[in-house]
């Protein structure tokens, strides 16, 4: 996996996990790579969405109540869902 430093606007944390690099961006957002709180430091990847009007937080939210109906072997595990700063 390829992993992109930082950008500058880029946040130093989010949800309380360190992001460590960038691992892509498209059109639904920013994908992190990041180290979560603790001592096992376990490495995660944080996905973030790209700003939009704020009818699209209730979406992006119900978005991860779908997702998480999917059986466990055909997509990432979801660790935590949310709004960090206002931000989904």
């Amino acid at each position: 996996m390829a992993v992109e430093p930082l950008r500058p606007d880029d946040p130093a944390a989010i949800g309380g996990c360190e992001l460590v690099g960038r691992v892509g961006e498209g059109g639904q957002g920013v994908v992190y790579l990041a180290r979560r709180p603790g001592a096992s430091g376990e490495r995660v990847v944080v996905k973030t969405p790209h700003p939009s009007p704020g009818e699209r937080d209730a979406a992006d939210l119900s978005e991860i109540t779908l997702v998480r109906r999917v059986a466990r072997f055909c997509t990432a595990r979801i660790l935590d869902a949310g709004t960090d700063e206002g931000r989904p």
